[in-house]
């Protein structure tokens, strides 16, 4: 039988692990994770919901749909290396990660119905959920003795949405349009926190956590196109909020470990269903051209503390959590699009997007810097690449922790005008 000493030493060591994983408010993974559908929008900050053509326009702003002069075919891939850097009371812990991922397909037809009516269809990877983060060799002091410990957090999956849109000419010079979103997908976070005292007869305690979350839902976007003057066009597209339909299926482990031997770890596992309500998403944007030159801006705006689960998929998860801890946040883009010729198309751009955890200095700015080029190969085949920076400054998550992160994206696909 273990004595008193090591019993309450494992009653600390719970506590301890209870309380470095419970120490931040809850963070949604589906916030602010979105990825931009097309090589040419990511070469261009994002910034098009102002002037949108062809498959870009399907997720951008559909009204461009009733604008195009062709139809359009595309495919495009995306690898993203990213690395994020945890500080801990003097201790750095770096992550690297490559991935390779289909970045989408679509098709955006000119119809022959009527002057000024196009449709599309389109599927591609919606949200950026893949990463990894380690942390070991940390002493913490506690009331018997120093602990050392090894925590890690994985998340990885795919979803993807599919998107029909349609749009029109009403009037010269003013275009409306639709687009309805199909998400799908799964994702598997999996969670390990090791505490273990080094040189003391005490337990090590172990936490194992997977949990698999399958993800569907539908949204609706509208848009709204101007053409001021041939040169000069101001968008606007609403998303409308959507309710995801989630299924959470989870195993917890936990498990004691001594000089005996493993005991036998007790399992909780379940299923839950639940709903995320995502609030709506209101952008704006203009573009003008200048000779050779395009010119792109355009803002997002949307309010987090409106999100809300239904019900809430934990105990410890407030019914009022987004509405305490999140807050509206406020994106921008710009973006400079160069065409010296017609067979060829030079892009730059850069994009700011706001922090929504409101338990993060909310001054703290996720900032991307881009660039693009596109060449046409013959008469009907475009070849696109594009390449993104994105940087995050130091956040303090919580007590003595730090997070940086920094991500690379390369996105290459190509297109045939018919």
């Amino acid at each position: 039988m273990r004595n008193t000493g090591a019993i309450a030493g494992a009653i600390f060591l719970f506590t301890l692990a209870l309380g470095t994983m419970a120490q931040a408010p809850h963070r949604e993974p589906l916030v602010g994770s979105e990825l931009p559908a097309t090589v040419s929008g990511l070469a261009l900050g994002d910034a098009t919901v102002g002037r949108a053509r062809g498959v870009e326009a399907l997720t951008s702003n559909p009204a461009g749909l009733g604008a195009m002069r062709f139809s359009e075919l595309s495919g495009t891939g995306l690898y993203r290396s990213g690395q994020s850097t945890l500080h801990f009371r003097g201790a750095e812990f770096p992550q690297r990660q490559g991935l390779l991922r289909l970045g989408g397909i679509g098709i955006a037809h000119q119809t022959e119905w009527g002057r000024g009516l196009g449709v599309g269809f389109s599927i591609r990877q919606r949200y950026d959920l893949n990463d990894r983060l380690l942390m070991e060799g940390i002493e913490l002091s506690g009331d018997f003795q120093e602990m050392q410990i090894r925590e890690e957090e994985s998340h990885s999956g795919e979803v993807y949405v599919t998107t029909l849109g349609i749009g029109a000419e009403l009037f010269p010079g003013v275009r409306a349009g639709a687009a309805v979103e199909l998400l799908d997908g799964t994702v598997t976070q999996s969670k390990r926190f090791e505490a273990t005292p080094p040189d003391h007869p005490l337990p090590t305690v172990v936490f194992d956590d997977d949990l698999t979350r399958a993800i569907a839902g539908s949204r609706l976007r509208l848009g709204l196109e101007l053409g001021v003057t041939p040169f000069w066009n101001l968008g606007a597209a609403l998303a409308l909020p959507a309710d995801w339909e989630i299924r959470e299926e989870w195993v917890f482990r936990t498990r004691l470990r001594d000089e005996n031997g493993e005991d036998n770890p007790p399992v909780d596992a379940g299923v839950l269903d639940y709903t995320f309500h995502v609030p709506a998403e209101l952008g704006a944007g203009t573009a003008l051209q200048l000779g050779e030159l395009r010119l792109y801006g355009a803002i997002r705006y949307t309010d987090w503390t409106q999100a809300e689960y239904r019900p809430v998929p934990a105990r410890d998860i407030s019914p009022r959590l987004f509405e305490r801890s999140y807050s509206a946040v406020l994106d921008g883009g710009l973006g400079i699009e160069w065409t010296p010729n017609r067979a060829m198309i030079l892009r730059v751009g850069w994009e700011q997007r706001g922090n929504p955890f409101r338990w993060i200095d909310d001054t703290v700015l996720q900032t991307s810097w881009s660039l693009g080029y596109s060449q046409r190969v013959g008469r009907a085949l475009w070849l696109d690449i594009a390449y993104r920076y994105t940087s995050t400054p130091e956040l303090l998550v919580e007590a003595d922790l730090i997070e940086r992160h920094r991500a690379h994206r390369l996105a290459f696909g190509a297109r045939v005008v018919f």
